[in-house]
């Protein structure tokens, strides 16, 4: 709350006209739910003090929450990565030292479902679990890995606009910075197709790294304060060669990811491979009574 306190677009005075006018259009129950001080002057400063389009801005965003989040936050799963662990390539890697935002690792080239709208329903569950979770703080660092990026994901630039709705409309004033490690010339494609959607503000926070893994982790190390295990896991990561498999993620993912996702991802990234010993000759696929063993 400091934070946005301290912005220049924040005004108390607009601040407590939002406020009473959330709650004459909002439930007592949605309000408890959404209407935290912090949440609240995270649109009022969007808007830059506008407290009619603060409050559509607002409204929107609730209805959207309530059609993408579960009533329980430690329930929210995706169910395309619950079945291929692969399937969107998003994953928290840890919690940066200046404010505490949770750092999202994403490679669009080792995605193996492009379906636009439970990419972003993904992202979203992800983040609001972290947001609520007492070690990180209420922005995020979206670190954006560029190895094997081709024309493919360039051209989706279906999926830039929906995450730059999700930015501007429906969580506006949580993006940190988009950290982009190596993009190559091609990004200027999708660039070019999303600046349309998105702000100045968020156009500038933008952030390309380039360089070999030991020059790109120097600076995430020195600039942006990412913590050991995160660097220590992107060095082994960014010196990869697709279609290499992710490594064991750092240990402090695993408080992070959503509670659902964990045991997929925990087999798939960090247990060794799963050998089933075979079914006797005699019994095969069924028992002697024609139905499923048990064990």
């Amino acid at each position: 709350m400091e934070r946005l306190r301290a912005d220049e677009r924040f005004s108390a005075h607009d601040f407590e006209n939002f406020k009473e006018a959330v709650k004459t259009r909002v439930p007592v129950k949605v309000l408890n739910k959404y209407g935290k001080d912090e949440d609240l002057a995270r649109f009022i400063v969007a808007r830059e003090g506008n407290v009619d389009a603060a409050l559509r801005q607002f409204l929107g965003a609730v209805e959207w929450a309530e059609q993408t989040y579960e009533p329980r936050h430690e329930a929210m799963v995706c169910r395309h990565c619950l079945l291929e662990p692969s399937s969107h390539s998003h994953v928290p890697i840890g919690v940066e030292q200046s404010e505490r935002s949770t750092i999202m690792y994403g490679c669009p080239a080792r995605a193996t479902n492009s379906d636009v709208g439970p990419i972003v329903r993904h992202v979203a569950r992800q983040l609001e679990y972290c947001y609520n979770l007492h070690q990180t703080g209420s922005r995020w660092v979206w670190c954006v890995d560029y190895n094997g990026f081709g024309l493919k994901e360039a051209l989706q630039g279906k999926l830039a606009a929906k995450f730059a709705t999700l930015f501007s409309n429906h969580m506006p004033e949580r993006l940190h910075k988009i950290l982009l490690l190596n993009p190559p010339s091609i990004f200027q494609v999708m660039l070019k197709a999303v600046k349309p959607f998105v702000d100045k503000r968020t156009l500038n926070k933008l952030v390309p790294v380039s360089g070999n893994a030991d020059e790109v982790i120097k600076v995430l190390r020195e600039q942006h304060m990412f913590p050991p295990d995160a660097l220590s896991w992107l060095s082994v990561v960014l010196k990869q060669k697709l279609p290499a498999k992710l490594p064991k993620f750092p240990h402090v993912s695993w408080d992070l990811i959503l509670p659902s996702l964990r045991p997929v991802l925990e087999f798939e990234f960090k247990s060794p491979p799963l050998i089933l010993p075979p079914l006797p000759a005699a019994i095969n696929e069924h028992d002697e009574e024609g139905e499923m063993p048990t064990a």
